[in-house]
């Protein structure tokens, strides 16, 4: 399978915030795996706005394949699990009709203790995290059902920061510090090799 043009389409996980341009995971997996990584993260963004620009910041790319990593900040603005899913689903199926190889990241945990010294939430930090944690799960199910590669950030960033002995793994309570977000192009560049090689659909 060879797929040496994608698109990364989320907010401001994909954008970067908080870190210089190279550092975003998709700049540092791209320069990695020797393929073009475009990336099209916008800071603040739902996955409504981002279903809405998807046939201009995706499909007008004629991508390989596209990267869709949403959902945080639906759930921080007190939106359901369920609604920033159907948008996902929505995206999945746009790329579909374009014949777009898709993968799904699944949005990172919060630091509960942190978050609310820096962001306005909804709901709770509590709920929040427990909503988060949700929409992943639709994810993984999604991904397992329609065979789609999952890149299952929420799991694996919290597991490798942790082996790394990271005493701090998020800058603010929602982005990741510096080697985090190197951590993130990380769990990429393992998923993308898995796939090409065949070992997981």
């Amino acid at each position: 399978m060879a797929l040496n043009r994608i698109v990364c389409i989320g907010d401001s996980l994909t954008y970067g915030y908080g870190a210089y341009t190279e550092d975003a995971w998709p700049f540092i997996a791209g320069r990695r795996l020797g393929i073009q990584c475009i990336n099209r993260g916008v800071n603040g963004e739902t996955t409504a706005e981002m279903s809405l620009r998807f046939y201009d910041d995706v499909i007008l790319n004629h991508p390989d394949a596209a990267v869709i990593l949403g959902g945080s900040n639906d759930i921080l603005m007190g939106a359901s699990a369920e609604s920033a899913f159907e948008n996902i689903e929505a995206m999945v199926l746009k790329a579909g009709k374009s014949g777009i190889c898709v993968m799904l990241g699944t949005p990172l945990e919060i630091d509960t203790s942190m978050v609310g010294q820096f962001w306005f939430c909804r709901k709770s930090p509590e709920q929040t995290q427990e909503n988060i944690k949700i929409l992943a799960d639709k994810i993984r199910d999604f991904c397992t059902e329609e065979q789609l590669i999952c890149i299952d950030f929420q799991k694996e960033y919290s597991q490798r920061m942790s082996e790394r002995h990271m005493m701090r793994w998020y800058a603010d309570g929602v982005h990741p510090v510096r080697e985090g977000y190197h951590e993130m192009a990380d769990i990429f560049c393992d998923a993308f090799i898995k796939m090409t090689k065949g070992d997981q659909r």
